[in-house]
């Protein structure tokens, strides 16, 4: 189980809170202000800092959705933001920093829409698993532009996106999984699982010929459920299975 917490674990109990933590800490990251001096244009110090971050994490997301991450500078988001040069290096590092702060805002959203999909689910480790997985990919091809940041189809070597891609499925795969009192039914995601489950999945939202119909979207959400769930329970027995049904 990947050692990281989310936002929403917080302030949600049961399938939020199973999302494991590191130390309090979240690895998708924590928004902290500057306390609050000088009042300019009606907004106090924090709350500029606040919103400029906004404005920035904004540009980023619809930029690298659109562009790629090869094709998205700080320039162009600083230009897209309306903000300056300085006001991005006040605000993040570098660029993969504020792309992978960008994904990690995003994976927060996705697991709480795959938490929230948890409360109204049947109990049975099948439905459940079903339930997170469809809200999930909801959650993404609702937007194109998620489909295109959380699932790209070029991303460079060199940033922190693949760790955090590879942690966030397995922590999908965490909730989603049967509950502590089904042990026999739950398959620990190994290394190789969450590879393979991400790499299926980028395919099954991929880009090509979207937008695409209802017809075709529910089409997707179904084959993206049904094999998390042979995945998952694939250690089942037979009888075990039909219970999930």
């Amino acid at each position: 189980m990947s050692a990281f917490t989310t936002a929403f674990a917080h302030s949600m109990s049961g399938d939020a809170a199973r999302v494991p933590t590191e130390g309090g800490r979240s690895a998708y990251g924590e928004v902290s202000g500057a306390p609050a001096s000088r009042t300019y244009g009606g907004l106090e110090s924090g709350q500029r800092q606040a919103a400029r971050r906004a404005r920035l994490m904004a540009a980023v997301f619809r930029l690298v959705a659109d562009r790629g991450l090869r094709r998205t500078s700080v320039g162009a988001i600083c230009r897209t933001a309306r903000l300056s040069n300085r006001d991005f290096y006040a605000t993040f590092a570098d660029l993969h920093t504020a792309v992978e702060t960008v994904y990690q805002e995003r994976a927060r959203q996705a697991l709480s829409a795959a938490a929230e999909a948890l409360h109204r689910s049947s109990p049975e480790p099948g439905s459940r698993i079903a339930a997170a997985v469809r809200a999930y990919l909801r959650f993404v091809l609702a937007d194109e532009r998620r489909v295109r940041f959380l699932h790209p189809q070029e991303l460079p070597t060199d940033t922190g996106l693949i760790t955090l891609r590879r942690r966030f499925m397995s922590d999908l795969l965490h909730l989603a999984g049967p509950p502590p009192d089904h042990p026999r039914l739950a398959v620990p995601p190994t290394s190789l699982m969450v590879c393979a489950l991400l790499g299926a999945m980028d395919t099954l939202v991929s880009t090509a010929g979207l937008p695409i119909g209802p017809a075709e979207v529910n089409l997707r959400i179904d084959t993206g459920a049904d094999m998390v769930q042979r995945c998952l329970l694939a250690g089942a027995e037979p009888a075990q299975l039909d219970a999930t049904q």
